[in-house]
């Protein structure tokens, strides 16, 4: 059993993918829980190797190590501000690296894929715990690879395409499809920079696929708002008949109906005039995926999302 309590990043990937692979099981920790938190979930779901991803991580674990005797190894992942940090138990990521090296032999890890089986236990999910300590949901490696193909069968995932990942991975919806999924397509999965600047690497990346809650959808809607607020008076009304001329057609578009000429040719002059800019502005200009999860959000905000162009 492997826990990974870490923001999202490649090394989270990593290794729980090598954990899949190797026929063992990983969960997720959030990083807001509290070193209290820490041990429960490890006790409870029986873990041996605990990656952490700073100092700060790390410093749950030291508070708490002596209330979860089955844990064998901390990983660190980033050593910034442990370079004199030694302990019995714990392992710097370049040291697990030369460890790898070393007993280097692909045929094990080959064979360890090979024995998998549908029934057998990939993941825990654990969750909120707002009734009561928190429970371990068992999903096997069948249960993943049918969410993909259902994921597949649904979503327009496309090779080549780029996503940005940022929900917690703890979290099933974020690992179904901003990283299992993308990956089996040859998808780019990018992974943001911090939970703090995932508007700037939006903007950045302009990703073809991004999944994000309710709560991130509405502040990006108010940011919008705001901005036009704060425009000139051509700017506000260039924006106000925009969106209305988008609403026409969603309202079309949504019903699944077709969209009268008109509609369609004064879309197109106000989605040139105005909209392009402002999904270019947004990181939303290549955005051939928005997906809204995990929470119910409202028809308003799907049609406004759908009136600048950009379809959830």
């Amino acid at each position: 059993m492997v826990s990974i309590l870490s923001e999202d990043n490649k090394e989270w990937m990593y290794f729980d993918m090598a954990a899949l692979c190797m026929g063992a099981v990983s969960s997720g920790v959030y990083t807001t829980d509290s070193a209290r938190q820490l041990a429960y979930l490890v006790n409870d779901s029986g873990t041996r190797f605990l990656i952490v991803e700073n100092e700060e991580q790390l410093d749950k674990f030291l508070e708490v190590e002596d209330r979860m005797p089955g844990l064998e190894r901390v990983i660190i992942l980033d050593p910034e501000g442990l370079h004199d940090f030694a302990h019995p138990k714990c392992l710097f990521l370049d040291a697990l690296y030369d460890l790898g090296r070393q007993a280097n032999d692909p045929a094990i890890f080959e064979a360890e894929i090979d024995q998998a089986r549908p029934a057998d236990l990939a993941v825990l999910i654990y969750t909120s715990g707002t009734t009561g300590d928190p429970k371990g949901v068992m999903l096997t490696q069948e249960n993943i690879i049918a969410g993909m193909e259902s994921s597949l069968y649904g979503l327009p995932f496309e090779r080549g395409a780029e996503q940005l990942c940022f929900l917690p991975l703890c979290h099933i919806l974020e690992r179904l499809v901003s990283l299992y999924t993308p990956l089996i397509v040859s998808s780019t999965v990018n992974f943001a920079e911090s939970p703090e600047t995932v508007f700037d690497n939006l903007r950045e990346i302009s990703p073809h696929g991004f999944v994000a809650v309710p709560r991130v959808w509405e502040k990006i809607y108010s940011r919008v708002l705001v901005m036009a607020q704060e425009s000139t008076w051509i700017g506000r009304t260039a924006f106000g008949l925009a969106v209305r001329a988008g609403a026409r057609k969603a309202g079309y578009t949504l019903d699944n109906r077709p969209v009268p000429t008109g509609v369609a040719a004064q879309y197109w002059v106000w989605d040139l005039l105005v909209l392009r800019n402002l999904r270019r502005m947004l990181g939303m200009d290549r955005l051939r995926q928005g997906l809204t999860g995990a929470a119910p959000i409202s028809p308003e905000l799907l049609k406004w999302y759908h009136a600048i162009g950009v379809p959830l």
